[in-house]
């Protein structure tokens, strides 16, 4: 897995937003670094989180769950998580652990302005 962090934060006066993107596979062993990397823009105060998962080919329940408890924390801080490019695999096991009510779905990176 590596997570790529884009070269930007969108930010307006209203909205700002940091973006990551994840590649290749997500498993347990790589939680640590997820969580870091999400955490290090949280203590920098952007609390609004993009991930990108269009190039994700494989991710493990642990990981969901883990992103489960990171988008309760970034609720509470009064952000949002939200989740874009989910398909294959990736999408069947978000559908099998029925995570639709959990996440923010969002099909591109300028729907977020609208939410």
């Amino acid at each position: 897995m590596s997570i790529i962090i884009s070269d930007y934060i969108y930010a307006s006066d209203a909205f700002n937003v940091a973006v990551l993107a994840f590649k290749g596979s997500l498993g347990a062993e790589n939680i640590p670094s997820m969580v870091s990397a999400i955490n290090n823009y949280i203590d920098e105060g952007e609390i609004n989180i993009f991930l990108d998962l269009s190039d994700l080919s494989y991710i493990e329940k642990d990981v969901w769950f883990s992103l489960v408890e990171l988008k309760s924390y970034i609720t509470r801080l009064g952000g949002n998580l939200f989740i874009s490019n989910i398909s294959g695999f990736v999408k069947h096991e978000f559908c099998l652990l029925g995570l639709g009510s959990c996440f923010s779905q969002i099909s591109c990176f300028e729907d977020i302005m609208k939410s």
